[in-house]
C-alpha cells in the first residue's frame, strides 16, 4: 500500500513536469482523472500541476490559430487591457501590418478585427463570454450546432455580449455573427475542462483612425488658441486715412553733461507719424524686441505710461501725445530717446 502512494507521487511529479514542457511549448494540457494522494507532499505536488495546467488552459493557446498562438505564447507577461495598450497595439498594426492578440490580467484574451480567425474553448458547465466592439448592435447570430451548444444575447452598457455554453465536451461548430457595422466569424469547441472565459475584440484601423482625428483636433485647438493669444496682444494697425496722418516728428537723444554726442540706441524709431487716436513709431529692424522700451507720454514736466504694443515692426501708442519718450533702464543707467511734435503737418 505504501509504495502505491509513492508511485502515485511519482507519477503526479511527472505529470506536472510533462505539464511545464507543455506549457513552453505553448500547447493546452488536458488532464485527465488523477488519483487523489494521501499524503501532503503529493497533494502539493498535485495542486501545483493544477495551477500550472489552469493558467495554460484560461488562456487556450493550443485551440486559436497559428499566428495568434505564437502571439499568445509571446505573450506570458500579461498586461492590463487599457486603452494605452490598445492603442500600442494599433500602432504596431500600422508600422507592420500585423495585430498582436492581447492576453489580459483578468483573464480576457482580445483578438484584432480582422487579422485572424479565432477558435474559443468552452466546457460543459462552464460560461464563455464574448464581448464585441463597443457601440455597435446585434443584427443576427447563426450557430452552426444550436442543439447543443447554448448561446444568449446581452448588452454590458455599449457592448455587445455574448454567453456561450456547451452541453458536452468533444464538440466543435461554427459561430456566425452580424452587427450593425461588422461580422464575426468564429469556431467554437468544447472540452471537458478547458476553457476561455472571456474573448473580447478591437479593430486596430478605427483606433488609428481615431487617434488620427484626435491629433488633429488637438493640432487645430492649439492653433485656434495661438490665433486668440495673439488677436488679444498683438492688435492690427487699424484703419488709417493715409492723407490725415501727422510726420511732423523729431527725436532724440539728451545728452548728459559729460557727453558731447551720445550714440542712437537700437530702438531709435526711423519715423513718427500719428493719425486716427493712435501714435505710430515705425522701428529699426536690428532692434532687440525682447527688450521693448517702454513709453512715457510727457506733459508739463511730468511723465505718465501709456499704453503700447508692437504690431509688424511698428510700436502704437493709444492716444496723440505732443510729447513722449522711450526708455530702457532705469536711473542713471536708463537709455531714453524723446520724440515730440514740431509744429507743421507733413
Amino acid at each position: 500500500m505504501i509504495s502505491g502512494i509513492h508511485r502515485t507521487g511519482r507519477a503526479t511529479g511527472a505529470f506536472a513536469a510533462a505539464a511545464i514542457f507543455l506549457i513552453v511549448s505553448g500547447a493546452v494540457l488536458v488532464p485527465t482523472a488523477r488519483a487523489a494522494p494521501s499524503r501532503p507532499r503529493a497533494a502539493a505536488a498535485t495542486n501545483h500541476g493544477a495551477e500550472q495546467d489552469e493558467r495554460i488552459r484560461i488562456l487556450g493557446t493550443a485551440h486559436v490559430n497559428a499566428p495568434s498562438a505564437r502571439i499568445a505564447r509571446n505573450r506570458t507577461a500579461q498586461a492590463s487591457l487599457s486603452p494605452r495598450t490598445l492603442s500600442a497595439a494599433s500602432d504596431e498594426w500600422l508600422a507592420t501590418g500585423v495585430a498582436p492578440a492581447l492576453a489580459g490580467t483578468n483573464g480576457e484574451v482580445m483578438y484584432p478585427y480582422g487579422q485572424s480567425h479565432p477558435t474559443i474553448t468552452c466546457a460543459p458547465l462552464r460560461l464563455c463570454v464574448i464581448e464585441l466592439i463597443p457601440g455597435e448592435r446585434i443584427a443576427n447570430i447563426a450557430i452552426g450546432d444550436s442543439a447543443r451548444w447554448l448561446v444568449e444575447e446581452t448588452m454590458a452598457g455599449s457592448t455587445p455580449v455574448l454567453d456561450i455554453k456547451p452541453t458536452a465536451s468533444g464538440l466543435e461548430t461554427n459561430l456566425s455573427i452580424a452587427t450593425t457595422s461588422r461580422l464575426y466569424y468564429l469556431t467554437l469547441v468544447s472540452d471537458k475542462t478547458a476553457y476561455t472565459p472571456m474573448v473580447g475584440f478591437y479593430d486596430p484601423a478605427t483606433i488609428a483612425a481615431r487617434a488620427e482625428a484626435a491629433a488633429q483636433a488637438a493640432s487645430a485647438a492649439r492653433a485656434a488658441r495661438v490665433a486668440i493669444v495673439k488677436r488679444r496682444t498683438v492688435l492690427p494697425l487699424g484703419e488709417v486715412n493715409p492723407a490725415r496722418l501727422n510726420f511732423d516728428f523729431a527725436c532724440e537723444v539728451p545728452h548728459h553733461w559729460w557727453e558731447e554726442s551720445p550714440p542712437h540706441p537700437d530702438f531709435f524709431p526711423e519715423r513718427v507719424f500719428q493719425g486716427g487716436g493712435h501714435t505710430y513709431l515705425e522701428m529699426p529692424r536690428h532692434m532687440k524686441w525682447g527688450v521693448a522700451p517702454a513709453v512715457f507720454a510727457v506733459e508739463g514736466g511730468q511723465t505718465a505710461l501709456v499704453n503700447s504694443r508692437l504690431v509688424h515692426g511698428y510700436i502704437v501708442i493709444d492716444g496723440e501725445p505732443k510729447k513722449f519718450q522711450l526708455a530702457v533702464g532705469a536711473g542713471d543707467h536708463a537709455r531714453v530717446v524723446v520724440c515730440h511734435r514740431r509744429h507743421g503737418q507733413g
